[in-house]
């Protein structure tokens, strides 16, 4: 199946500036599994050949998770457990998270769980869906420290804010993806990324959710605020720098990650590839950006040759 766009992520070809950890707080259907792939990915390829433990990266989305982790090394861990859960490490990780737009976000929260389960899509299991107490305000209830069923409120949202800006490293909307995670690879030292969107609801669990716009956004009217703060001041630079800095020299090595999609659960397979060959054969266009049709061809080519499932 040809993937319509695929996006190419610059790395940086020179030693990591920090390897300390980081703890992604990955609020659902805004974007985050594309970083955790891609991160996981791209520390496998660096820590080929390199003395000492390995690079951890992990998700974990439990207590008992982050019992089985306290006072072990890790490079990158990623959960859906509310704000706070970080400290019971033993360690000062960097803080990064995304938020999305929260109409957008709601509507995808239930289409993929649609789909995950094989139901079909109705608008009027979805009235059903948003208007759960667990599916209101999730991303202030998350950075706020609350549980699924706890009522957003004021207090709440200033919270969210607050642990933003004291205590976030990076963070800003689905549209900084790409921002955020070049952001990350430079200050590592990590291969280029080339990859389409991943883990994404299929087509046939699609739902229009414009006639429920309005009471979406009126009973998520915390995380809407919360969004246009984000949206506005965002920090898309781990050491605060104000504006984008010029792009360094891409990393000779570029990891590709190919998908094997599935209605209940999404695959992500990689390879490793000489930077100046994706030039070579146009994959990688002089501009920085990656060509789609060339990415599915290449991909197709390297599975039928057995290098990845």
């Amino acid at each position: 199946m040809a993937i319509a766009r695929v996006e190419f992520y610059r790395g940086r070809a020179a030693p990591a500036a920090s390897v300390e950890p980081y703890f992604f707080y990955h609020i659902p259907k805004c974007g985050g599994t594309i970083l955790h792939s891609a991160i996981n990915s791209c520390w496998t390829e660096a820590s080929r050949g390199v003395d000492g433990p390995p690079r951890l990266v992990a998700r974990v989305d439990d207590v008992k998770g982050l019992t089985l982790l306290q006072g072990h090394p890790y490079t990158f861990l990623s959960s859906h457990l509310p704000f706070g859960v970080h400290q019971w490490l033993g360690s000062r990780p960097r803080l990064s998270t995304i938020l999305r737009e929260p109409v957008g976000r709601v509507r995808s929260a239930y289409t993929y769980a649609a789909m995950r389960a094989e139901q079909p899509v109705s608008e009027d299991e979805f009235a059903v869906f948003f208007r759960r107490p667990e599916n209101r305000n999730v991303m202030t209830k998350t950075l706020a420290g609350l549980g699924a069923l706890a009522d957003a409120d004021e207090t709440a949202l200033e919270r969210a804010i607050a642990n933003l800006q004291e205590s976030f490293a990076l963070y800003g909307t689905s549209r900084d993806i790409k921002r955020i995670f070049e952001a990350y690879l430079r200050t590592c030292g990590l291969p280029n990324v080339v990859s389409g969107r991943v883990n994404e609801t299929q087509p046939g669990w699609q739902l229009d959710a414009n006639g429920f716009a309005d009471e979406i956004g009126a009973l998520n009217g915390y995380d809407e605020r919360l969004f246009r703060f984000v949206r506005d001041h965002k920090r898309l630079d781990p050491d605060g720098e104000a504006t984008a800095p010029a792009p360094p020299p891409a990393h000779p090595q570029t990891v590709l990650l190919a998908e094997k999609e599935g209605v209940n659960a999404s695959e992500v397979r990689h390879i490793a590839v000489p930077t100046d060959f994706l030039r070579e054969i146009g994959l990688v266009r002089p501009d920085g950006t990656a060509d789609a049709g060339v990415f599915t061809d290449f991909v197709a080519s390297v599975r039928a040759q057995g290098f990845i499932a």
